[in-house]
This record gives C-alpha cells, structure tokens and sequence, in this order.
C-alpha cells in the first residue's frame, strides 16, 4: 500500500474554528475537524446518497488542509445533502418532490413542501437563515464565475448545520 504524504496548504496554517476548553481559539488541524466531525448529530437513517454527501463534506474538509479550494465543494456538497434529504422524505411520505412540467422542486419551495407535509417545524432553531442562506449558497457555489474560498469560521457553521437537519429529518431511532 502507498503512503501519500501531502504539504499543508500554507492558507490554512493558523486558522481557526470555535474556542478550546479554555477559551482559546481552536486551530483547524485535521485533529481537530475529525473531533468535531466524531460530535455530530447520527445521520444513519437518512438514505445513502445522502450519507454519502455528508461524507463527502467531510472529506472535502480534511482534504483542504491539503488544497483550501476544495473546502467550498464540502459546503456544497453539505447543502446538497439537504436538498437530497428533503426530497427523500417528501417521496417517503408520498408527497411530491417535483413541480409543475415534472421538474425538481427548487431548494426554498422543497422546504416549503417539507413545512406544510409537517415533515420538519417551520422557524426551528432559526431556519429561516437556514433556508434563505443555504438558498443562495448553493445557488453561488453551483454555479461559479471563478473559483472560490471561504474561512472555516464560515464553512464548519454550514456543514454542521446541514448534518442536523438532516438528522431531524431521520432522526436516530430511540
């Protein structure tokens, strides 16, 4: 078996995320994300595909210690994860995902569907940000005019974020 070793992204050096038991800022090291990552809400009742973008968000986080660019694509895929998730368990409670001419249910109104199916609480945990940020994030990140960074300070938040809703969604059995 090959050993790879890459060189850390010199971007990335120095960042951090959150605060230590102390009160000291929290460095991003691979450490830290995959502790962060260890804390997060269970997503194994959501369906594989969208277990699998969660993964991939994840992996897109370790991985931009190596190359910072692909820390966006983690965000992405985290957002992504959502919208798979959302559309999932409107199918799974027979409603529909698709809108008029058959077409996929853009971002807001699948969660609009989600709310009014009373699959997921309307305004829980201040989803309204949620929506609308999550909305034009992916909007921005699907279809770029250049490649794009972010700080982890901004791009944990969304992946953290994306992992609890979907675990509402699927909630973990008792």
């Amino acid at each position: 078996m090959d050993l790879i070793v890459l060189r850390r992204d010199p971007r990335t050096i120095g960042m951090c995320f959150g605060w230590d038991v102390h009160g000291r800022p929290q460095p991003v090291t691979e450490s830290s994300l995959r502790n962060l990552f260890a804390v997060l809400p269970p997503t194994e009742r959501a369906p594989d595909g969208v277990q699998a973008l969660l993964q991939a968000a994840r992996d897109a986080c370790i991985a931009s210690l190596v190359s910072y660019n692909v820390l966006p694509f983690g965000v992405l895929a985290s957002l992504h994860a959502i919208e798979a998730a959302l559309r999932a368990k409107i199918e799974l409670a027979g409603g529909s995902a698709e809108g008029r001419g058959r077409q996929p249910l853009p971002w807001r109104a699948l969660w609009d569907r989600a709310v009014s199916l009373k699959l997921i609480a309307p305004e829980e945990d201040g989803d309204e940000d949620i929506v609308e940020t999550g909305r034009r994030v992916r909007n921005m990140f699907s279809h770029p005019k250049t490649s794009m960074v972010m700080p982890y300070a901004m791009a944990l938040p969304m992946i953290i974020t994306s992992h609890r809703v979907v675990a509402r969604l699927f909630p973990a059995l008792p």
